[in-house]
């Protein structure tokens, strides 16, 4: 179990960038959701979902991922997920997410 920090930030292009920082686990998947939640409330056409700084995701995790994906398709918004650690890269690969998530990076 570990903590998670979420920075958003919307660029020039209007894309938020939602930067976390930690364990990605049962703990945590809460916090992803809101920000997901508050994010969408805006309205952007693109969110990214950057994984660089996450060492951890357990299956809880994965569904948190996955239900991101949903929130921001019924919200008309692009999700991806860019930047992603070694360990989420391997693991959204390994369960053939990465078309889902729109993985870059």
């Amino acid at each position: 179990m570990g903590r998670l920090t979420i920075h958003s930030q919307q660029r020039l292009d209007g894309t938020v960038v939602l930067a976390m920082r930690g364990e990605l686990d049962h703990a945590t998947v809460a916090a992803v959701a809101d920000a997901v939640d508050e994010a969408l409330r805006n309205r952007p056409a693109r969110m990214c979902l950057d994984l660089a700084l996450v060492p951890f995701i357990d299956s809880v995790g994965i569904s948190g991922l996955i239900r991101a994906h949903w929130a921001a398709r019924r919200a008309g918004c692009e999700l991806a997920m860019i930047n992603a650690s070694p360990f989420a890269r391997s693991l959204v690969d390994k369960l053939g997410l990465a078309e889902l998530l729109q993985s870059a990076g």
